[in-house]
């Protein structure tokens, strides 16, 4: 199935595409092919829970270096109305936000058997979230964190309601310390929107221009000189009708694979669906983006795994 999209990408993607950034996303696509190639070959149920709590404390130290790097090279800033945003080791806060949420059901399927790290790694995210300043992971992350909260069987009633209440007293004081400089970005002002919206119907636009769209490569070719920042539209853009066929492929069997985890009690396919759908309106680049492919195939082992458990009965 991966290798079909890739293959129809490729394809389609290429009649109007620019050279150089077709042979850059073949690379990207051959490295993303082998790397799911090689985890899936080497899956299993004990080397598994292994993956996981590695993936935790990857959560963890991200989240750490990411805090560290900020306090340091936050109290260097001097101009005024300036806020350093923690971008860790990935030198964008948005792809750091972003990567730092898609871990994240990791720790919420791991919290039953390691509460200390799982507790760990969701106060860690959310530290790294707010100093981040990603508007988009930090919206998406509350209603998550809420459908944790609130969907989760593992906490009781009595549990749910001071866990929220914790969780925004701490939010609200980390607020408060950071000052007004933070808030600036949030304010609703005339460069809100950091013209992501212009550039998100400019994309809308370049779709309905061509039959197979503009081309890989040619989304950020236009007066802003900015692509839609939006995986759907970027996607309709670059191969125009043929990937209208494809969103509506893959968001059926996404929302068939989310209704079985609902159903089945797989929680971390659970939590991760609606965290992949949302994240791709705030974001072009998950088709390159690693961790994307790592938890993808992290989705489809727990409900192989959970089919054949159902064959063996």
């Amino acid at each position: 199935m991966l290798s079909g999209f890739f293959g129809i990408y490729l394809i389609f993607g290429s009649v109007n595409g620019d050279y150089f950034d077709i042979i850059n996303m073949f690379y990207y696509f051959s490295c993303a092919f082998i790397f799911v190639l090689a985890l899936a070959g080497n899956i299993s149920n004990t080397n598994m829970k292994n993956i996981q709590f590695t993936t935790i404390l990857s959560l963890i130290f991200t989240s750490l270096i990411s805090i560290n790097d900020w306090i340091f090279s936050h109290s260097m800033v001097t101009a005024d109305n300036y806020f350093y945003r923690a971008e860790g080791i990935y030198d964008n806060p948005n792809l750091l936000a972003q990567n730092l949420l898609l871990l994240l059901p990791i720790a919420f399927n791991y919290i039953k058997k390691q509460k200390f790290y799982s507790f760990i790694a969701i106060s860690l995210f959310i530290i790294t979230l707010i100093i981040s300043q990603s508007r988009g992971t930090i919206l998406t992350s509350l209603i998550i964190l809420i459908l944790f909260l609130f969907g989760d069987k593992y906490f009781s009633n009595r549990l749910k309601w001071p866990l929220s209440i914790f969780i925004l007293v701490i939010a609200y004081m980390i607020l408060i310390n950071l000052g007004d400089d933070y808030l600036i970005r949030f304010k609703l002002t005339d460069d809100f929107s950091n013209l992501r919206v212009e550039a998100l119907l400019l994309g809308i636009k370049s779709f309905s221009t061509s039959l197979f769209g503009i081309g890989i490569g040619n989304t950020s070719e236009n007066l802003l000189s900015l692509s839609s920042h939006n995986i759907y539209i970027h996607i309709l853009s670059e191969i125009g009708v043929v990937g209208l066929f494809i969103l509506l492929i893959i968001l059926f069997w996404l929302l068939k694979t989310w209704i079985r985890a609902i159903i089945r009690d797989l929680k971390f396919t659970y939590y991760l669906i609606p965290i992949i759908l949302m994240t791709g309106f705030f974001t072009h680049n998950l088709l390159t983006n690693l961790v994307f492919y790592l938890i993808l195939t992290i989705i489809v082992f727990e409900n192989s795994t959970l089919k054949e458990v159902e064959n063996e009965k």
